[in-house]
């Protein structure tokens, strides 16, 4: 059960960095956390969505010169 838990807040931690990432080095940081997740959870829809935004903020600092 605690494994559960654990298992959860995780989860419940990367999708909330993903969702205020906002520097490059922030999403780099949740980007290696999100790629670890997938490699034990291949199919967990929640991860797949902040994966998604955490490439559209990559895209957005591309876009405005931020991205190095």
């Amino acid at each position: 059960m605690l494994a559960d838990v654990n298992k959860t807040s995780r989860r419940r931690y990367l999708v909330f960095s993903a969702n205020v990432a906002q520097t490059p080095d922030q999403i780099k940081a949740v980007s290696e956390g999100v790629v670890s997740w997938f490699r034990s959870y291949p199919e967990d829809k929640v991860i797949q969505r902040a994966s998604r935004k955490l490439e559209r903020s990559k895209q957005r600092l591309r876009q405005e010169g931020e991205w190095q």
